[in-house]
């Protein structure tokens, strides 16, 4: 898709079921100045709304900012951010979904969609882990 300043955007929809204490990473390779928006939200929570979000750049947290998470924090059933990738961040970006509730038979299904420049040069990429059985 190319926005009204010529600027051709990438989206992604992800599908992710997140068991109790369940951690899903979404790996971003970035060019600096590229704006990432993100949005989530869970189907019909098992626990009432128990997934955690961050980002992270490399060891820094960049979103939520300010806010510590912890396994008792309840979380929430959705959210929706943006940024923009600075140079004294790197070009690594991870997202990271974490279903904090302890019942490991619970799930939490989440939705999501990314989106951000797409670099004509094809630096800019994202990394998704495959679960295999």
């Amino acid at each position: 898709m190319v926005d009204l300043q010529g600027v051709k955007w990438e989206y992604y929809q992800l599908r992710l079921t997140l068991q109790g204490g369940g951690t899903f990473p979404v790996d971003l390779n970035l060019s600096a100045g590229d704006e990432v928006d993100c949005y989530y939200i869970t189907e019909q929570p098992e626990s009432g709304g128990s997934v955690r979000f961050q980002v992270e750049a490399g060891t820094s947290v960049i979103y939520p900012l300010g806010v510590t998470t912890n396994a008792a924090d309840p979380g929430n059933t959705s959210d929706r951010f943006s940024f923009t990738a600075k140079q004294v961040d790197g070009t690594s970006y991870r997202l990271i979904f974490h279903n904090n509730s302890p019942d490991i038979n619970s799930k939490e299904i989440i939705y999501t969609e990314i989106s951000f420049p797409a670099n004509a040069s094809g630096e800019d990429s994202i990394l998704v882990p495959i679960e295999t059985n």
